[in-house]
């Protein structure tokens, strides 16, 4: 990736545009409890109880929950019956992808869910604290190769980063903390934009097209306008 994106004083650059991205996307108003019918949980490799709950507590009309890792032994039990007695939602207002491989294959699945749902409204997007950009970004390309543009809000899902939470791949054993895998996020997200070897798009949506494309369409949203308004 080469980008340079002039500001009025430092230009962000490859070498700061995580970051960045970051607080721009942090910046982003939320809807509240309720305010927008749709959520989607995004489950990681880590505390993904509390990623459903949080996201069942936004929605008033759709729960989606995203797949979860095939050796994530916890996820498992995620099964429509547990979500139910879980979240106390009803089976019709929910749907749950199953296994996923990783985030590309997630959020082409809340892509489709979009699309053949025409979710033009937008939604809520939960995810563990460490993860959000990424799983953000990886949405919004999935979104964006469809050309499909709803508003999507980043919403963080927040616990002890000293909790051994996370599965260290290499071991299939659960041994890693928030803090133990943050800076890897770092890197994937600037190497995930990158172009394929068959010439395809990386799977992560690029920094140029957020900040040129999208995040200027988002805010001129009459959603987000009002959310900002009631600040």
């Amino acid at each position: 990736m080469t980008f340079e994106f002039k500001t009025h004083q430092t230009a962000i650059t490859d070498e700061n545009e995580v970051d960045c991205v970051e607080k721009l996307m942090r910046g982003i108003p939320n809807p509240g409890d309720g305010e927008l019918g749709v959520s989607v949980a995004f489950p990681g490799i880590g505390n993904n109880t509390w990623t459903i709950v949080q996201a069942s507590d936004f929605m008033i009309d759709l729960l989606l929950v995203a797949g979860y890792h095939e050796e994530d032994v916890v996820a498992r039990d995620f099964t429509a019956k547990a979500i139910n007695k879980l979240t106390l939602i009803e089976y019709n207002n929910f749907c749950i992808q199953g296994v996923a491989k990783n985030a590309h294959e997630q959020a082409e699945w809340v892509a489709n869910q979009v699309e053949t749902r025409n979710l033009t409204e937008g939604f809520t997007l939960h995810v563990s604290n460490f993860h959000l950009q990424r799983a953000w970004r990886t949405v919004l390309e999935s979104l964006r190769r469809r050309e499909i543009f709803v508003p999507v809000f980043p919403v963080p899902v927040i616990y002890n980063p000293y909790e051994v939470a996370f599965l260290d791949n290499q071991t299939g054993q659960r041994t890693l903390r928030e803090v133990d895998v943050i800076a890897g996020e770092y890197a994937r997200i600037k190497s995930y934009q990158l172009q394929k070897k068959d010439g395809s798009p990386g799977d992560v949506a690029t920094t140029e097209w957020l900040l040129t494309i999208y995040l200027p369409w988002l805010y001129k949203q009459e959603l987000v306008i009002d959310l900002l308004e009631e600040r």
